[in-house]
Formats: C-alpha cells, structure tokens, sequence
C-alpha cells in the first residue's frame, strides 16, 4: 500500500474528526483523537477553554445538549506546516442537525485545527471555531482575512514553542556533555573529540598530542579533610588546565581525579613541554594542611594507524610508569 503524504493524513484526520464528532456524536472517539498537551479550544460563541480536562468537558456538554448527528459539509480545506510535526488546517463546514425537534443550520462556520504528530498519529492540540456573526449577514462567516490573520498568530505561537524546544534539548545536550563539578567536558564528550580530531589527522599525518593527568594520592585527600576539599582542588585544577589549552586544544574530566587533554599541532616535545608546565603549576595547589598536590602525566603522539582506543592505550601506559617512576613526573609514551 503506498503510503500517504503527510498533507494527505491531515486530510484524513480531520475527516475522521469531523466524522467521529458531527456524525457519529461519540465522546469518547472524539476525545481519542486529542493530543495529551492539547492547548483547549476557543469559539466565536465566548466558549474558551485552556486543557484537555476542560476540553473534554465542552465537548460532553455539546454532545448531551444537541445529541442528535449533525450533517456537515466541508469545503476549503487548506493545510500547512508550520514546523517539523505540526499541522495547521483551516476550513469551512456548512452543518445541520436537529435539536427540540427544530431544523437547525449553521451556514460557513470557519474551523483553525492545529495538529501534531505523535507516534506517527496526528492528534488534536487545538481549534478555534468561527460561527457566523450577525454583524456579516446570518449565513456570512467572518471575513476571509480575520481567518488568515488568525492562523498567522498560530503559526507565530507554534514558532515560539518550536523554538523554546530547540533551546531545551540544546541545553539537555550540553548537560550530557559537561561534567556536573568542574564544568569541563566529560569523558563522552572528550572522547567524541579525541575521535574528530584523529579523523581530521588522517590517524597520524598531522601532529596531535594527548596528555593524561592524575593526582597523586587524592584519596587522602579526600580521606583525611573531606570530599568537599577534594571537589575544590579539582575545580582549581579544572581551571589551570583550561587556561592552559585554551585556543590550542581540548580539556575534560576523565573521572574522578583523571583529566585528558587534547592538543591540537603539537608534537611529542611541544606536549612533553606543556605536560611540565602543567605539573609545576599544580604544585600551587595546597591542601588544608599546606601541602602541595602533585599529579603525574603520561604524553603519547598520535602515530599512523592510531584509534582512539589504541591512543588512549598508550597514554596510559604511560602515566602508569609516570605513577611507577615515583609519581609528581612526566612520562612519555
């Protein structure tokens, strides 16, 4: 079966709406057809409601005051899309039913639909409904402009809404990002970098340098004065190391005591270099007791063929002789 497009499910869904709630009078497949934030339900009669709770209850207390099926005819159906997954269809109907056993006709009754797109099903978020008004005529709807107009302040509101959904999922993305403490990048983050920055070398045709860092005995210092100790000595590392690289590379949290930093064109001395002057600069920070921190680092080149895995491999290697050698030393890899 070829599948529709998404103009043509829109189609459909409003006539299935129009169908379950007109002909049929069914509260419950109406309602069914809502989306869970629908946003309510404004008509030119001064019915206003703002949830889906009050929607419902509009629309039980139409279907118990005029139960019978109303008989509607549908014309200028136009449908847009003002932003990925949502919908606008504006259109007419003509209706008839009968209510007190009285022929009753509603002539251009403007309907403003806005649908989104849940689990492939477009749901109802909101409507606006314009009965005829004295004021044009009784069978003349409200003007073709007022109509136009009004879309344009849904399809503004949709654009706002969009847009504070773009910025919240960028903020949910550089939290997942960020380590929570010092503020650095964290270890998913660093390593999608790692992995970029050998892409763009070719594995190795370009110098790029990794410098691994770890503090030498931070358990005691956690031990002994408390982690909230520990966490300022990382934040005042955080911020040498960012300092340091800054414009020339990459810095994140590793974890725990453990940061990576990513060097962009420089070779093993130039890195070797830097890794010294990281290393004195950390014997600056002092615990409670007036001792100096002291971190030990393991510096590694990327070669020809490297992977990240096989990068980050040697750098730790070649902190583990740095830590094996005495700790408070630069080792290369």
């Amino acid at each position: 079966m070829t599948a529709l497009s998404p103009e043509a499910e829109v189609r459909a869904a409003v006539e299935q709406y129009f169908d379950r709630y007109f002909r049929e009078r069914d509260l419950v497949a109406t309602c069914e057809l809502l989306s869970p934030s629908m946003h309510g339900i404004g008509t030119g009669s001064g019915e206003v409601c703002f949830t889906r709770e009050a929607s419902e209850q509009l629309y039980r207390h139409d279907i118990e005051q005029a139960p019978n099926p109303v008989e509607y005819s549908l014309r200028d159906l136009h449908v847009s899309f003002p932003a990925q997954g949502v919908a606008i269809a504006s259109c007419v109907l003509d209706l008839h039913t009968t209510i007190a056993r009285q022929a009753v006709r509603f002539n251009g009754v403007r309907h403003s639909l806005v649908w989104s797109r849940h689990d492939d099903v477009w749901r109802l978020e909101h409507i606006h409904v314009s009965f005829p008004g004295v004021e044009h005529g009784d069978d003349e709807a409200y003007p073709v402009k007022e109509l136009e107009d009004r879309n344009a302040v849904l399809e503004r509101r949709v654009d706002e809404r969009t847009a504070e959904l773009h910025e919240a999922l960028e903020r949910i993305d550089r939290l997942a990002r960020t380590d929570s403490l010092t503020g650095l990048a964290n270890r998913r983050s660093i390593d999608e970098t790692l992995q970029r920055a050998l892409a763009r070398t070719g594995g190795g045709a370009s110098a790029l340098a990794v410098i691994l860092l770890d503090l030498d005995r931070f358990k005691r210092i956690n031990d002994v004065h408390g982690h909230l100790e520990g966490d300022r000595i990382l934040k005042a590392l955080s911020g040498i190391l960012a300092r340091a690289v800054e414009g020339a590379g990459h810095v994140g949290r590793w974890g725990g005591e453990e940061f990576v930093i990513i060097a962009h064109e420089m070779d093993l001395t130039v890195a070797s270099q830097l890794a010294e002057t990281l290393r004195g600069e950390i014997h600056g920070l002092r615990d409670p007791d007036g001792v100096s921190v002291t971190g030990s680092l393991g510096v590694v080149e990327a070669r020809a063929g490297d992977t990240h895995e096989t990068l980050m491999a040697r750098a730790d290697q070649a902190l583990y002789a740095a830590k094996a050698g005495g700790r408070d030393r630069v080792e290369r890899g």
